[in-house]
């Protein structure tokens, strides 16, 4: 995140990472208490899910990987340098930075198996908490961006996108997987009838 946030001054850093936490703890919140109702009505299963974030986060992470990614430092236009924040916070620091179709699934089939309203309410605190070490996260990566140089910058970005490229990798490979198995079984089913 710091070569996406780091280019801010502090005062929007500290501004988006408060934002973070506020829309992420309200999404899954959202997500804990109504997630696997809006799955059924739109016909999307968990592994669809798992394997369109691993797609989105491969997307977004192979230009990090192979430096393709502006690497901006310190040597900004001032009037330039506080613009267009806004517009980072949902896409892609949220999604699929922070919360991908991974942790939405993993979100919808605890909260399906805990339905209780005192688990959903423990799952929503974890939930809020899961989004205060993100914005924490994202609070910090600000004055380590500004620590590196522009090659240090460039070595944390690719190394990052590796990490996030493998972990799409997994995701997408492991939604696939899910949906092969599930229509395997669907189809034995019919055959069995």
């Amino acid at each position: 995140m710091a070569n996406i946030t780091g280019q801010y001054s502090k005062k929007i850093q500290r501004k988006i990472a408060a934002r973070m936490v506020v829309y992420i703890a309200l999404l899954l919140t959202l997500i804990t208490w109504a997630g696997q109702a809006l799955l059924q009505l739109l016909g999307v299963t968990t592994a669809q899910l798992t394997a369109a974030g691993g797609l989105a986060l491969m997307l977004a992470a192979v230009p990090m990987m192979i430096g393709k990614v502006e690497m901006e430092g310190d040597d900004h236009e001032p009037d330039q340098e506080d613009k267009g924040w806004q517009s980072i916070i949902v896409m892609p620091l949220i999604f699929p930075f922070s919360v991908g179709a991974s942790t939405v699934a993993i979100v919808i089939s605890t909260s399906s198996r805990y339905d209780t309203t005192l688990d959903l309410i423990a799952i929503s605190f974890v939930c809020f908490l899961f989004a205060l070490v993100v914005g924490i996260t994202n609070y910090f990566s600000g004055p380590l961006n500004q620590r590196l140089s522009t090659q240090g910058r460039d070595i944390m970005s690719r190394v990052a996108g590796i990490i996030l490229v493998a972990i799409a990798f997994g995701l997408l490979t492991r939604g696939i997987t899910e949906i092969a198995l599930e229509s395997g079984i669907k189809f034995l089913q019919v055959l069995g009838n």
